[in-house]
């Protein structure tokens, strides 16, 4: 048969920073690779801070050989539900016209928000009766809330209307097996990262160039420890900054970056206005990302929620596999799947970031076993190459489309 063209509806697309857009990009550049015609129907931004009614008009740009096309998305601040049902909504509207013009598809991909973005992709299924449907779950709700109650329902219709899904990782298999009977084709693409842009480099560890520019003080002899991503609820950076308070005269050489927006960017700021050891910074360019994960001499990978919660249980963030292909240990959230991972490979720590107390003992550690640091250091890359990597993600869509091509798509 010819090229398979595959449609992605996503919320979110680079230049955008965050996971999702992240994995979006990734998905989509080696679908391209697989030589697939890739299209892209997406919004703007992940974190509106008000402004213009409207964000953008509808455009079409050329990432690699793939198409974006970006709908009108709204700007209202991206905080509360009201504010996020609308801006998710007003997308969705969109969405749902560009992809009434969708003729000639063959794989249907919905990469969330969920449901918003399954609305428009399930017209172009639709639309394109022997087209392939794929939903992506990447993100389970918290469990004991409104978003966990109306997740389930949700799911459970994505989940019907689905040809298969696919999952970031295996604890997130068993969890729509068990949790929801599913018995179609599920497939593990792990959240990727890019092992040539984000990598060790060890004279940037030392010298702490660009972090010691953005501090306005040399860091040279510090250990840094870093945070970048979303600053919401579920990441408990009040904690880390409570710890850091705490520590801040037992440990003078320990500095903590912490580099995000969010809803909890307000709270966050006031907590760190009177600590000299915290550096409260916006979201960076992403082209800075990877020196900053280099410069760190350990990673961030927060969340609060009960260490029992399918929230903890799955939990595996894009920003883990970005510290640790940068040879960057990281500390991780006791329970999580990522905290499994670099137990498994020694490449970092799982801490209790709901007790205060936990983390400050582990940053002690820290601290005071820089060998260790090192050994961990190296396995870090060596769980990033085997696991995150590429090759990694293209051998498994590869599988995928295999898969596919025997449903008789056209």
């Amino acid at each position: 048969m010819s090229r398979i063209r595959v449609a992605i509806f996503v919320d979110v697309f680079p230049p955008n920073i965050g996971g999702g857009a992240t994995r979006a990009f990734h998905i989509a550049k080696n679908l391209a690779n697989l030589n697939c015609d890739v299209i892209v129907i997406t919004g703007s931004h992940i974190y509106p801070s008000g402004g213009s009614l409207l964000t953008i008009r509808s455009s079409h740009e050329r990432f690699g050989d793939i198409n974006v096309y970006r709908v009108p998305s709204l700007n209202l601040p991206f905080k509360g539900l009201l504010n996020r049902l609308l801006n998710y909504v007003v997308c969705c509207i969109f969405m749902l016209m560009k992809a009434a013009g969708l003729k000639g598809v063959n794989v249907v991909f919905s990469l969330g928000m969920h449901p918003f973005t399954d609305v428009g992709a399930y017209l172009a299924k639709l639309i394109n009766s022997k087209s392939y449907f794929i939903i992506d779950f990447s993100d389970v709700f918290a469990d004991n809330s409104l978003y966990g109650i109306v997740g389930n329902s949700m799911n459970r219709i994505l989940l019907r209307i689905s040809d298969s899904i696919t999952v970031h990782n295996e604890r997130m298999k068993t969890v729509f097996i068990w949790r929801y009977r599913y018995t179609k084709k599920i497939s593990v693409l792990y959240n990727p990262v890019d092992t040539d842009v984000f990598r060790p480099i060890n004279e940037a560890r030392i010298e702490k160039k660009l972090l010691s520019k953005l501090c306005g003080r040399s860091l040279k002899n510090n250990v840094v420890v870093c945070y970048f991503g979303v600053l919401g609820p579920f990441q408990g950076l009040d904690k880390v900054l409570k710890a850091a308070s705490d520590l801040q005269e037992e440990l003078r050489d320990m500095i903590f970056c912490v580099i995000g927006d969010g809803e909890e960017r307000s709270s966050l700021e006031r907590l760190a206005s009177n600590l000299k050891n915290v550096f409260l910074f916006p979201s960076m360019p992403r082209d800075m990302m990877p020196f900053i994960a280099a410069e760190a001499d350990v990673g961030l990978v927060p969340l609060v929620s009960s260490i029992y919660s399918f929230l903890v249980y799955v939990n595996l963030p894009t920003k883990a596999a970005e510290f640790l292909s940068s040879g960057t240990p990281i500390l991780a959230a006791k329970g999580t799947f990522i905290g499994h991972l670099v137990t498994k490979w020694n490449a970092g720590y799982e801490v209790d970031f709901n007790r205060v107390e936990d983390i400050c003992n582990f940053l002690r550690h820290i601290y005071n076993n820089p060998k260790e640091i090192v050994i961990k250091s190296i396995n870090a890359r060596a769980l990033a190459l085997n696991v995150f990597s590429l090759n990694v993600l293209r051998e498994s869509l590869s599988s995928l489309l295999t898969e596919i091509k025997k449903h008789n798509i056209s």
